[in-house]
């Protein structure tokens, strides 16, 4: 079970991955803030629980998400491009350079560890 204990702040110019309320995420900092990022895992059943929780997150939320769902390479394209459909907010696969961002799910590509800086 994750701790429910806040890690330290993320030095400056750096991410870090903690867990808050069994809730993982990363955060950034940019200057003066940082930028809360919500990590979401799934594997077998995931796609149809997040075909219910992604589309209820608002268009507007405060914070990116990066979503990682155990799935073949050939599948997350198509998945992401689905999940954008019925979504309020954007759902993308993520690529090379991408910014995390608020209002913004990025949906790890199958085969790929998906590594934030």
């Amino acid at each position: 079970m994750p701790s429910r204990t806040p890690s330290a702040p993320a030095p400056a110019d750096s991410a870090a991955c903690t867990t808050n309320n069994d809730y993982k995420y990363a955060a950034t900092n940019l200057g003066d803030t940082y930028t809360i990022t919500f990590c979401i895992g799934a594997t077998t059943g995931g796609p149809k629980s997040l075909q219910e929780v992604i589309p209820r997150l608002p268009k507007n939320l405060p914070c990116g998400v990066l979503l990682i769902q155990h799935m073949l390479p050939l599948f997350t394209a198509s998945f992401a491009e689905r999940m954008n459909e019925i979504s309020q907010i954007e759902v993308r696969e993520a690529k090379e350079g991408d910014i995390v961002k608020p209002g913004l799910v990025l949906i790890s590509p199958g085969g790929f560890h998906l590594t934030v800086r």
